[in-house]
This record gives structure tokens, sequence and C-alpha cells, in this order.
């Protein structure tokens, strides 16, 4: 049984070749990075990579990490196979932002540990005190406001900023980022006219900032019990809130 490295990716690629019955042919842990603590609960992705004139498609299947951090699938056709890795916490997805090294393995050899960095919370948060946002929808008010956020690490890495909450002419967009890392923020919308919290127009071609986000400042218990952090959720503590304002709708827009 061999392995090899097929290609560089973000993540895990896994190469899989002489596959016995029976064998768990991905198998390892899913680790917290900075204290090799096992991390539960986490969504393990094995997704195929892609071949020429396949019929079925790639195959793509779940599993989910143990209390022990220990994660196995079975029963994989022969192949390549990236490995990312979501978690409803702090964790960032290795396929999303790269990170680490790559591995490979071969079916029932050595464990695929997979170690997780946190990230920094980045929230983008708009008000529309004057409910524009019913005014470009002919059906009234629009879900999620159409406002374009977007970091970028570097010329690889492109993410926009996801919506988490919505409130009463409140919206909010949140990611999680690498913390330590410098990276570009740019607000922007085709449809309303913005302003930031001091209520200053923002040009028409958006507004970017340069931002380095650092982790908050955790402090064990007093009790002794160890930290639980909030999950990535709009309770969660963010590490940046950037305040943005529509000011009005743009020209053409209904």
């Amino acid at each position: 049984m061999t392995s090899r490295l097929i290609a560089p990716i973000s993540g895990v690629l896994v190469w899989l070749c002489c596959a016995l019955p029976g064998y768990p042919q991905i198998k390892g842990k899913i680790l917290d990075d900075a204290s090799g603590v096992p991390v539960a609960g986490a969504t393990v992705i094995a997704a195929e990579a892609p071949k020429a004139f396949s019929p079925t498609g790639p195959t793509i299947q779940r599993a989910t990490s143990q209390s022990d951090g220990t994660y196995s699938f079975d029963g994989l056709p022969l192949g390549s196979y990236h490995l990312c890795v979501h978690h409803p916490g702090d964790y960032l997805d290795p396929c999303q932002w790269p990170q680490g090294s790559l591995k490979s393995v071969s079916p029932g050899g050595p464990p695929v540990d997979i170690r997780l960095q946190k990230g920094a919370r980045l929230c983008v948060r708009v008000y529309d005190p004057e409910d524009l946002a019913s005014q470009v929808s002919k059906s009234g008010p629009v879900p999620l406001v159409p406002v374009n956020a977007l970091i970028t690490a570097d010329a690889a890495v492109l993410r926009p900023l996801l919506p988490v909450q919505t409130g009463e002419r409140q919206y909010e967009y949140c990611s999680l980022a690498p913390p330590d890392t410098d990276f570009t923020l740019t607000v922007s919308s085709a449809a309303f006219l913005l302003a930031d919290n001091d209520g200053t127009a923002i040009d028409e071609k958006g507004w970017s900032t340069q931002l380095r986000l650092v982790l908050p400042v955790e402090k064990a218990p007093s009790d002794g019990r160890p930290i639980v952090r909030p999950p990535f959720a709009p309770t969660g503590p963010p590490a940046r809130v950037i305040v943005v304002k529509l000011r009005g709708v743009a020209g053409g827009v209904r």
C-alpha cells in the first residue's frame, strides 16, 4: 500500500490506493492547534477531487468528530480527497483559510490528524434608520440588505462576510478570520448610498480599510473549571465591529 501527495491545495489532500474491505480508509483526530485538546462536534467533509469524464460525479461524505476528537470514513471509492472541517464554534475551516501542512495516508495506515486554528470574529453592522431597504423591494422589506462586505487576506483568499443576524432595520454580516493576519475589509453597495458611524458619506465605489484582528483574552474561571468559549453566533464577542448606515437609495434602483 502506498500513498502520494497529488498537488498543493488549501486544507488536506488524501490519496487512497489499494483499499482493503472493512478498513477505515480515512481516520484521525480533530485537535485544537494551540493546546492539542480534542475538538468534538466538528463536521469533517471528505470531498473527492473531480475526475474527468466521471459518469457519477465526485463522492462526498460527512463524519462528526467524537468526544475524543476522532473521526472515520469507511467505504470510500479509490481516489484523492479534500478534507474540510466545519465547527459551529470559533474554529477556521482549513479549506477556507489555508493553514498548516498537507498530509497523505494509505488506507488503514497512520491517522490523519487535523489541527484547527481559532479565528477572530469580524462583523459589519448595517443600520437602516429610514427603512430604505423596503424601497428597493417590490414585495416589501428585503430580508437581507444588499451590502457587500469582503475581506481579502492575499491575492488567493477572498471571503465575503455572511449575514448571521437581522433585526428591525438592522443587519449584520460576520465572519471568522485568522488572527494576527493583515487583510483588507471592503464595504460597498450597488443599491444604497452609505455613511459611516458618524454620518460621513462613503464614496459610491465603497470603502476599504486595513485590519489586523486579535483573539479576545480568555480568563480562566476562578473555580478551576475549563474555559467554555461561546459559539460563533451573534451572542459571541466579536473581535471588531464596523458600523455603516444607509443614507439613501442609489440612482436607478427601485
